[in-house]
């Protein structure tokens, strides 16, 4: 990758202004750009592996089963952000079951979290910084240890997609839906 940094006057090929050019706009050969998006095995909760674009719905689905429904979507998203865009590098990343206070809004609703946690979560929780290690790998490892379009599991490990996150057909539709709420609310 190519930088330049108070060099004398010039342009580019292009004809911008060759510093301007080089750092900002330029497509630097063998450039390497990534988006890693957080998701979680949670996703497994999404209801019958669908994507809710039903407004009304979501008042009749309990929190873990929304929860579900968004990390699928983070997932399905990424896949289709990698075939639209392939010269981006495009994963999603679950960091495993991490102590967080992502918990405490469940903390007395959820029989799991509210005496399974404290009694064995020990065994199976990491600390928020080991957490974050499977994110930190898919943005620091170099670009042919990635699968463009990957959901990748603690640590650096590819989740075969055979399930309802292969959906080629439903992350187009998710895809579309997303493009036209963001024009809608003025993004």
């Amino acid at each position: 990758m190519r930088e330049s940094m108070a060099i004398p006057r010039g342009t580019t090929k292009e004809g911008y202004e060759i510093q301007f050019g080089t750092n900002h706009i330029a497509e630097k050969e063998g450039s390497d750009v990534r988006i890693v998006n957080l998701t979680s095995e949670a996703r497994r909760f999404a209801p019958s592996g669908e994507i809710i674009f039903d407004k009304a719905k979501p008042n009749t689905l309990g929190p873990w089963a929304l929860y579900g429904h968004s990390k699928l979507a983070n997932i399905l998203y990424t896949c289709e952000l990698a075939a639209r865009y392939p010269n981006i590098t495009s994963v999603s990343s679950h960091p495993g079951f991490v102590e967080t206070d992502l918990y405490s809004s469940t903390k007395e609703t959820n029989l799991v979290v509210k005496y399974l946690k404290p009694l064995l979560g020990f065994m199976v929780m990491q600390t928020v910084a080991q957490g974050a290690r499977n994110q930190l790998w898919a943005v620091t490892t170099t670009k042919d240890k990635l699968q463009n379009g990957g959901q990748y599991k603690p640590i650096a490990n590819l989740h075969i997609r055979n399930d309802h996150t292969s959906d080629e057909k439903l992350a187009g539709r998710l895809w579309d839906w997303t493009q036209q709420e963001f024009v809608a609310k003025g993004y």
